[in-house]
């Protein structure tokens, strides 16, 4: 099964986790990029449009995710919910994913933010084939382990 992994990162953390699961995967990997404004006050606009569900303007991808079997979607958690960025991408692209497993990022280990999931499968129509959730600090140390996920997605 031929897997890509996309995701968005504002703070480096779901970079980090997502390039890790890529190489363990052997996958590619490309980074949503938000278009427009930065600066302190465009997270709390971006905070607000994940609550509202609004879509900002994102850069095209250079992957064809319609060329793939499953992509790896990976996001923060931003007030509890799916990364803007991140909505924007499924609004864009989520038609041509053929099957999908999800990661998140957060900043609390005691909240699996299972939400978040339910979100992504409302956004994609369908069910994820895995998922993980870990939390930043635990992305910083290192102090994650990945191997059900991975099992998870080559059990598929």
């Amino acid at each position: 099964m031929t897997t890509a992994v996309i995701y968005f990162s504002k703070s480096g953390m779901t970079a980090t986790a997502a390039k890790h699961i890529a190489k363990e995967l052997g996958a590619p990997v490309e980074g949503i990029v938000r278009l427009g404004n930065g600066g302190v006050f465009a997270f709390f606009q971006e905070i607000a449009q994940s609550l509202s569900g609004k879509q900002p303007e994102i850069q095209p991808l250079s992957l064809d995710v319609s060329a793939y079997d499953r992509i790896i979607i990976g996001t923060p958690v931003w007030a509890g919910h799916v990364s803007s960025p991140v909505t924007s991408f499924l609004a864009q692209y989520g038609g041509g994913i053929q099957s999908a497993a999800a990661f998140i990022t957060h900043g609390d280990a005691k909240n699996p933010y299972n939400g978040v999931f339910e979100q992504l499968q409302t956004m994609l129509g369908k069910k994820l084939d895995a998922t993980f959730s870990v939390s930043s600090r635990d992305v910083k140390t290192g102090a994650y382990d990945l191997s059900p996920f991975l099992a998870a997605l080559r059990a598929e």
